[in-house]
């Protein structure tokens, strides 16, 4: 993994990473050099999700209007809490306000390739870190071939690092919704998909900052038992809008 930089306009902003994400739901936004950024907004996939006109981060960009901010949207394929810490350190940011969305993609189940992606990026800031991997369960794959899938285990230290750096300015961290195995949609989910979306919200509250609570998604909220729809959107940055 390196440093490379990503052009969000007004600014340059750097990651640490394999490379950039190139999906539609990859966005690097600012209207001011990042020295003067006062909030920054740092989402996963889920920040722009199907579209970007009625995505909630569409919808916090509008509303900021001419406030000083950055806006990231899944600017790695894993993009996670470490992403989030890696970013604030490389780019020495100073935000008055981050409102965020991670937390999915550091806990569900993932191929093992994936997860050391993440252990990588939390090798960052803490090299000899002894984060590790937690095994979940075997998946089938369409093929037919057999996967055994992981997440991640963040040690304590890093947790208290993570925690400090957040924590030096006001954020706001929007927690996963859970979502029932019953939930029909076209792609099944592992089974521990499910009870990790629980672990996601533990690894919020163990950041310790403030947080916006969704409760249960059902299929007119969540189409993929991940991404939001644009009704969820709105009703999330309904939430977000109280607090900015």
């Amino acid at each position: 993994m390196h440093i490379f930089p990503l052009d969000a306009g007004h600014a340059t902003v750097s990651v640490y990473g394999e490379d950039a994400h190139s999906g539609h739901d990859f966005t690097a936004l600012a209207n001011v050099p990042l020295a003067q950024v006062e909030v920054l907004v740092f989402f996963d996939s889920r920040g722009i999700s199907g579209q970007w006109q009625g995505s909630l981060m569409q919808l916090v960009v509008d509303d900021l209007g001419d406030t000083p901010f950055l806006a990231l949207a899944r600017p790695l394929a894993m993009t996670t809490w470490a992403t989030l810490l890696n970013v604030l350190v490389i780019n020495e940011l100073t935000p008055r306000l981050i409102l965020t969305n991670v937390g999915l993609v550091d806990c569900t189940p993932k191929k093992r390739t994936l997860c050391d992606d993440v252990l990588e990026q939390i090798r960052f800031v803490q090299p000899g870190t002894s984060s590790r991997l937690h095994y979940l369960e075997p998946y089938v794959l369409s093929s037919g071939a057999t996967e055994e899938l992981y997440s991640v285990e963040y040690d304590d230290e890093y947790m208290s690092l993570l925690s400090r750096r957040v924590n030096a300015q006001q954020t706001i961290a929007i927690k996963t919704p859970l979502v029932s195995p019953r939930l029909p949609i076209e792609r099944a989910r592992p089974a521990t998909f499910f009870s990790q979306l629980q672990s996601s919200n533990r690894l919020v509250d163990a950041v310790g900052c403030q947080t916006i609570e969704l409760g249960e998604f059902d299929a007119g909220l969540t189409y993929d038992g991940v991404h939001w729809t644009p009704d969820a959107n709105r009703m999330i940055f309904d939430k977000v809008k109280r607090l900015l």
